[in-house]
């Protein structure tokens, strides 16, 4: 079990809270969260479940966790999290990706 990444910053004049924790070898997915005024805006959770055991799964996993929070929070200020123009205030993005797909989405510019 890695530690996991917190990380507070400013979007639209609101502050917003992501967190990416790893589950553990019992459960090995991937969490983070979106938070605003305590209020979960976005989750995402990602299954490494196919490279546990391989050479360099360390890393691999080191790596998995740091693309999913930057995605995260590169989501949000990309606007797609906005309400109608406004910060986000509702429910949005909930899902399960791959591993691979996560590592896909970190590697985009």
């Amino acid at each position: 079990m890695l530690p996991g990444y917190n990380t507070d910053f400013t979007y639209c004049g609101q502050t917003y809270h992501v967190q990416t924790e790893d589950n553990g070898l019992g459960n090995p997915v991937v969490v983070t969260l979106l938070y605003h005024k305590g209020a979960i805006l976005a989750s995402r959770r990602t299954s490494y479940r196919d490279f546990v055991g391989t050479a360099g799964f360390e890393q691999q996993l080191a790596t998995l966790m740091q693309a999913q929070h930057k995605a995260i929070m590169s989501e949000l200020l990309a606007g797609a999290y906005d309400n109608n123009g406004a910060a986000p205030t509702v429910a949005a993005d909930t899902g399960e990706a791959s591993a691979g797909a996560a590592a896909a989405t970190a590697a985009r510019p």
